[in-house]
């Protein structure tokens, strides 16, 4: 746990989803971590790692952790851009089919420890079309206490069926220290004039298009992370805090539990998406769960 702990303060939603997920026994077979360079998600997946393997749950303090940092553990696999060998140096900027195929082959041994097994494939989005098609397969029959963690910052270059299969969890460029994004920046500001549900329903009406749909679904993953933030009066973790008091008045009446299942909402309404559902359809599902 402690291991895990680390990526709380600068992705606390991410955090929140993974320590749910180990608490609750549901851990999924594959998971998405998405979102800009410099984000920590490569961080982020050596410390799922860490609890996963760990016989105490990410502890930080023993020697599978140690191991694990040095990706020297045997029940760890990372792969990467260059990391297979005989390569052409065309085929060193991508993940190549026969990566991909020495992992099908190793992926349903038995773990060494007997616990779990991880693989992190970081730059997935460059894996060669014969290279993602044979994940895919690995993906359809996965082997029992396994987990994948794919690291992205370019998901839309993803095979969808890829990406369908996967448990996402979008990672934030840390906001902090007036460092900003301008258009989070200008859509928070809106909220205080015309209030929060007119504005996240008039950028729902301006939506064209799959990928507008889905970063409309990632800012509402921002703005209900803030309102759990301010559920918990964990206002230093918040990224917008000069907005705590309009969340904690629009969001009064309403426990955390329930922001917790929006939250849960907002994230099967982006699979569905990436599964080539109606976009309006979905989005006033999602609407009409939320308000």
């Amino acid at each position: 746990m402690k291991a895990l702990l680390k990526i709380s303060e600068d992705q606390n939603l991410v955090f929140r989803i993974l320590d749910g997920a180990f608490k609750r026994g549901r851990i999924a077979g594959a998971y998405l971590f998405y979102g800009p360079e410099g984000s920590g998600k490569k961080f982020a997946a050596l410390q799922f790692a860490k609890m996963l393997i760990c016989k105490n749950a990410g502890c930080d303090n023993c020697v599978d952790c140690a191991r694990i940092e040095s990706l020297s553990h045997p029940d760890l696999r990372m792969i990467s851009v260059g990391t297979e060998k005989k390569q052409s140096e065309k085929e060193k900027s991508s993940i190549g089919v026969d990566e991909i195929r020495e992992l099908q082959r190793n992926v349903f041994f038995k773990s060494f420890e007997s616990g779990f097994k991880v693989c992190i494939i970081d730059q997935c989005e460059k894996m060669t079309e014969n290279a993602a098609n044979s994940f895919l397969k690995i993906l359809e029959d996965p082997p029992a206490n396994t987990v994948f963690i794919l690291i992205s910052s370019s998901v839309q270059a993803l095979p969808l069926t890829v990406v369908s299969r996967c448990q996402s969890a979008r990672f934030f460029k840390s906001i902090k220290k007036n460092n900003k994004p301008e258009a989070l920046g200008k859509e928070f500001s809106v909220f205080r004039s015309d209030g929060f549900e007119s504005v996240l329903r008039q950028m729902k009406e301006k939506v064209e298009g799959k990928n507008e749909a889905i970063e409309l679904i990632d800012f509402l993953l921002l703005f209900y992370r803030e309102a759990l933030l301010v559920k918990e009066q964990d206002f230093k973790n918040m990224d917008f805090p000069e907005y705590k008091d309009d969340l904690m008045s629009f969001f009064q009446g309403i426990k955390k539990e329930r922001i917790i299942e929006f939250i849960d909402r907002i994230f099967q309404t982006r699979r569905m998406l990436y599964k080539n559902a109606n976009q309006k359809l979905v989005l006033d599902a999602l609407f009409m769960r939320l308000f």
